[in-house]
């Protein structure tokens, strides 16, 4: 009980299949919160510690925030599928440049800093043995 309330909001992280607890953050307040580990629900022999289910709320008609929220979900949905064109149209253009600029060839095993390494490596034992 904090401030004579019983019931507080909780958002369910984890259900368990042994025992249907639950593990949850409860909001006590706007910065008071804590996190509830294998929470039973209520029965008559668990009337304190534990958790009810609540009702889900109706969807009406006109209930702007829904519609909000699905229009926003189908908004990035489309601009996810408008940038994944943009990204093969750049690698497209770059493939066309790097043919353009160093014509046909075939690209190497390694990157180029993998040589570099590899004869950063040789030079190193080279001058060791002087």
């Amino acid at each position: 009980m904090r401030q004579g309330r019983t019931e507080f909001p909780a958002m369910v992280l984890k259900q368990h299949e042994d025992d249907g607890s639950l593990d949850m953050i409860v909001f006590f307040e706007a910065e008071d919160m804590i996190w509830e580990q294998r929470v039973l629900p209520k029965t008559d022999a668990q009337p304190g510690h534990c958790y009810t289910l609540v009702e889900p709320i109706e969807y009406e008609e006109g209930d702007d925030i829904r519609d909000l929220f699905t229009r926003l979900i189908s908004d990035i949905n489309n601009l996810r599928e408008v940038v994944k064109a943009d990204f093969i149209r750049v690698a497209d253009r770059l493939d066309l440049q790097r043919t353009q600029v160093f014509g046909e060839y075939e690209q190497p095993q390694k990157a180029l800093m993998e040589y570099l390494a590899d004869f950063d490596k040789r030079l190193s034992k080279l001058e060791r043995r002087k």
